[in-house]
């Protein structure tokens, strides 16, 4: 211990050895050999594991009445995905996935505060936030009724021994972020049901003018319970994550959902069914 070999230094010199040519050798003096031991082991570096980061990221899954989900190709053609996009540290996971929604795809939802979420989040994008206002003018978020019907249901709820739904970048990708020791996204999902489904789909606006260069391409509803077939359609390293939401997904819509013993559970998915049946306004 660090003690003993302070005791061990502090012995008295062994006579006739304050010359290097007297000084007797270590297996004469056992007690120098622990003293250079001990300092050894302490000089050495500990290894320090690094710790990695995953940048917060919310996966906004629109839900119709045949329980459909809609998907959207990507602009770069790399495939298919949800709306999503970066949580900001200001921000809730409503905020940020009705904030994605609107920029990605013109999607709204009646009686949300559009323009205290955009002036929250947007500044702190520095390509976007010296022309805010500018934006804004130009491309008016909107304040009034929409003619879809559109509810949040809620954050998707993720079995605890599961974890949490995550992925890494890609090698070479990302690497901002990568510099800064992010080396991928948590991804949270927030379900938002519709009861027309046509009606949402023909206001859709992949045009970009919605605060944001254009994202995608085209968007199609295609049916929950087909999802995992689709995983090859997506970007590789979002594959699992995408499984695991069509596959949790796939449960909370079934019917005996709402009976399910997990009171969390239940309450979600009679949310996400009286959603679905509700008739459009």
């Amino acid at each position: 211990s660090n003690s003993f070999c302070t005791l061990l230094a502090r012995r008295r010199p062994v006579a006739g050895a304050d010359t290097m040519s007297d000084a007797p050798s270590k297996r004469e003096r056992p007690e120098a050999a622990a003293v250079e031991s001990c300092a050894m082991t302490a000089a050495a570096p500990t290894a320090v594991a690094p710790v990695e980061t995953f940048r917060k990221n919310v996966m906004v899954a629109v839900i119709n009445q045949r329980h459909e989900m809609l998907l959207f190709q990507r602009n770069d053609r790399e495939g298919l995905q949800c709306i999503q996009g970066g949580v900001e540290d200001d921000e809730d996971i409503v905020d940020a996935a009705m904030r994605e929604a609107y920029e990605e795809a013109g999607i709204v939802c009646d009686g949300f505060d559009y323009l205290e979420c955009e002036r929250m989040a947007v500044p702190k994008y520095g390509k976007r936030g010296p022309r805010f206002e500018a934006e804004l003018a130009a491309n008016p978020i909107p304040t009034v009724t929409v003619d879809y019907p559109l509810t949040v249901v809620g954050e998707l709820p993720i079995p605890a021994a599961d974890g949490p739904l995550r992925y890494r970048f890609p090698p070479g990708a990302c690497k901002a972020w990568v510099a800064r020791g992010i080396v991928g996204q948590e991804q949270r999902c927030l379900v938002l049901a519709t009861s027309d489904g046509d009606a949402l789909r023909a206001r859709v606006d992949l045009s970009g003018k919605a605060l944001q260069p254009r994202e995608f391409i085209d968007c199609v509803w295609f049916p929950v319970s087909d999802l995992a077939r689709l995983v090859d359609a997506v970007p590789p390293a979002k594959r699992e994550v995408f499984r695991r939401v069509g596959t949790i997904l796939g449960e909370v819509l079934r019917p005996e959902a709402i009976a399910s013993g997990n009171d969390h559970v239940a309450r979600f998915s009679r949310k996400l069914h009286n959603a679905l049946k509700a008739l459009p306004s």
